[in-house]
């Protein structure tokens, strides 16, 4: 195995703050050549590929879900186009089945899951009951919003389990996921590109942000042993650990229980809910 750190990738050395991936050297049977290898968008030396594998992307994927439910419109479209009401955890997997498929499929399996995202939202549209105004749920805002919540949250939710990324790590992985923004639709430039202009663009959009009546129906379908609760179930009880956990070579430290930061106060302030307690 060839072992190299993602902190010299990250484009220099940081001492005592790093995390080191494996890569395997594939070679043709019998034969002292490299096989040409399809790693997909990312390869082995991405943060991507680390950082997906961690098991606390559960706990993210349950975050972002929150966060982006403070979105009017993301909320509306989430109600009026999907059955998560009935089949919560089949959302989450389908979304976990995608980021699979964009991490570690081949180039072709990433476009190909990319394409059906895209196919899939052009044909839906939001209905705006206030205004009676219609909205495609492809709309470049919309996509932008959901892309930068579930990139911030899946980011910290695993750092505060444990996994620890330098700050050249994290906005590597900001930036790769520029390459996942382009696969729904969006001008890779239009997002984020650093974990400061990640939070520049979160911050402004706290004025557009409630929690309304469908943001409150989204979340309360949310799985875990009490509906309502489930964000602190999976925070106390830790989530099983998802299929793509078994991709990566690395120790996966438990989230951390209990730990309130991973859905700061702000998110959770528009639903008047308390943040889980430690344990």
């Amino acid at each position: 195995m060839l072992h190299r750190e993602l902190t010299a990738a990250a484009h220099g050395p940081e001492p005592h703050q790093h995390v080191t991936i494996s890569r395997p050297t594939t070679r043709a049977p019998g034969r002292h050549s490299h096989m040409s290898v399809d790693s997909g968008l990312f390869g082995p030396s991405s943060v991507t590929w680390h950082l997906h594998a961690d098991p606390a992307m559960w706990i993210g994927g349950i975050s972002a879900l929150h966060l982006q439910a403070l979105h009017p419109l993301a909320a509306m479209g989430i109600v009026q186009n999907s059955s998560f009401e009935e089949d919560p955890l089949g959302r989450l997997v389908s979304t976990g089945s995608f980021i699979v498929q964009t991490t570690w499929g081949t180039r072709a399996e990433a476009e190909q899951a990319g394409a059906r995202v895209r196919a899939v939202h052009a044909r839906m549209r939001i209905h705006e009951p206030s205004t009676g105004r219609i909205h495609r749920l492809d709309s470049p805002d919309l996509l932008l919003w959901v892309h930068c919540a579930l990139t911030r949250s899946n980011l910290h939710a695993v750092r505060r389990g444990g996994l620890k990324l330098t700050s050249r790590q994290a906005d590597r992985y900001v930036h790769e996921q520029r390459t996942i923004a382009a696969l729904v639709g969006l001008d890779p430039t239009d997002a984020p590109g650093t974990t400061a202009d990640l939070d520049d663009y979160l911050t402004g959009m706290h004025g557009t942000l409630a929690a309304s009546t469908e943001a409150m129906v989204t979340t309360a379908s949310c799985p875990g042993r009490r509906s309502t609760d489930c964000t602190e179930h999976c925070a106390r009880h830790g989530p099983p650990p998802p299929a793509w956990a078994t991709r990566s070579s690395l120790p996966r430290p438990r989230p951390s229980t209990g730990d309130p930061d991973y859905l700061r106060p702000w998110r959770l302030r528009p639903y008047a809910r308390p943040a889980p307690q430690p344990c």
